[in-house]
């Protein structure tokens, strides 16, 4: 009797065991992909200019503001500079900001390879203000009801704001929270300056927005200088090298619709995600989003594209570029 009692018992718990639910693995699921890059007056970032891994062309508008004068067209010169220097702009949708137009009518070009060198004109740094074209770009919908207004404020004007009580009651007046900051360093040396990061998002439909600064610092300027184009988040093998590259330290040519990226903007960027205060603050909070939207104003802007360029191609464990995802890529 005792003995069939415990293989009773026996047998209830194993036939227990096994229609128990098993609890999910943490991180299952598909690498997610970047709602929308909305670069605010970016230099070119790559050469040749980013493309989509996930159909060519990434979701998203950049902007760029002229000035129409009797002589011709004026254009902002941080969105012209490096483009002496064969770095282009990604392939993504592209807004020209002219400010003699204050209606907002000036042309819209579609995603094509003809938006990787826009604008075009005679360089005039005074258009590279952020308040211009925050008033600017105030009213233009470009098919982004809902969010257009708020990027147009939060990726010019609160990018750049160390004061979070004043971000997160700015950003409440256009309906949307701050839900996490980090602030980084300067870097080594005092390459990159000091940097914040928000993540706002919208209560009623979950949408975010991840914002990257611009440049304020000497730092900020070592690195836009820094022009040597390197591989990034596997658009192209970490070998890779340019032609009209001097870099001695890579061992093959980069092929046909792979790019590289300019170095500085590649640096400044990692600064702020592999902060320790941007994982927990905000990376972590990328999956309660049902979409993160990028954006930034100048060195912003660029950081803005490398970013989602990255999470879109989402290079996994092993691959090239892992080293660089594995900071700012999450699942869904």
């Amino acid at each position: 009797m005792a003995f069939s009692a415990l293989s009773f018992i026996a047998a209830l718990v194993a036939g227990s065991t096994a229609f128990r639910v098993k609890p999910k693995k943490r991180n299952q699921g598909r690498p997610a992909q970047i709602g929308g890059i909305f670069a605010i007056a970016a230099p070119g970032s790559a050469q040749p200019g980013l493309q989509n891994p996930k159909g060519g062309c990434f979701p998203g508008i950049r902007w760029a503001a002229v000035k129409k004068q009797w002589f011709g067209q004026e254009a902002d010169t941080a969105t012209t500079i490096t483009g002496i220097f064969g770095f282009k702009h990604p392939f993504m949708d592209f807004k020209l900001l002219d400010y003699k137009d204050p209606s907002g009518k000036s042309k819209l070009y579609n995603c094509g390879r003809d938006v990787q060198d826009r604008p075009r004109g005679l360089s005039k740094i005074a258009l590279h203000n952020k308040d211009n074209y925050a008033a600017a770009m105030k009213d233009l919908d470009l098919g982004w009801a809902g969010v257009m207004h708020a990027l147009s404020q939060i990726g010019n004007i609160e990018s750049y704001n160390f004061n979070l009580t004043a971000a997160g009651a700015n950003a409440r007046k256009l309906g949307w929270h701050l839900i996490g900051s980090a602030i980084a360093p300067p870097g080594k040396g005092g390459y990159v300056g000091e940097q914040i990061s928000h993540l706002f998002q919208k209560p009623e439909s979950k949408e975010c927005i991840v914002t990257f600064e611009g440049s304020t610092s000497f730092g900020d300027w070592r690195a836009n200088l820094n022009l040597q184009k390197k591989p990034f988040c596997g658009y192209s093998k970490n070998n890779a090298f340019i032609a009209d590259d001097d870099a001695t330290d890579h061992e093959e040519m980069i092929q046909s619709g792979q790019s590289m990226v300019h170095k500085g903007f590649m640096d400044a960027l990692m600064e702020i995600v592999k902060n320790s205060d941007w994982q927990t603050n905000i990376r972590a909070k990328f999956p309660s989003c049902s979409k993160v939207y990028a954006t930034g104003h100048s060195l912003g802007g660029a950081q803005a594209e490398l970013f989602g360029a990255c999470v879109n191609m989402a290079p996994q464990s092993g691959e090239d570029g892992y080293e660089h995802y594995k900071y700012m890529g999450w699942n869904v």
